[in-house]
């Protein structure tokens, strides 16, 4: 257990900008379905039915990196500073 916290470790640190922290969410995901496919857990899928799976992955793909995209700008942009009067 500690020689994975010990490489997690040396990780983390790049960890702290948010769509770093996102890929590195999804390489874990696309990592974790792939070992699961390979284990034979969740079996290949026949040619016909996997065109669907592909067409529902690349629609609501879409939709999510656009809505990723759009509420990035709030999360990298510094927050808006008023400037205090002057002479008040």
């Amino acid at each position: 257990m500690d020689a994975l916290l010990s490489g997690f470790r040396r990780v983390a640190r790049y960890l702290t900008h948010p769509l770093v922290l996102i890929g590195f969410v999804l390489m874990l995901v696309v990592g974790f379905q792939w070992q699961l496919i390979e284990s034979g857990i969740i079996p290949p899928m026949p040619t016909g039915e996997a065109a669907g799976v592909v067409h529902a992955l690349l629609r609501y793909g879409f939709w999510i990196a656009l809505a990723l995209t759009a509420g990035d700008g709030g999360l990298l942009k510094p927050p808006l500073r008023i400037p205090a009067p002057v002479g008040t």
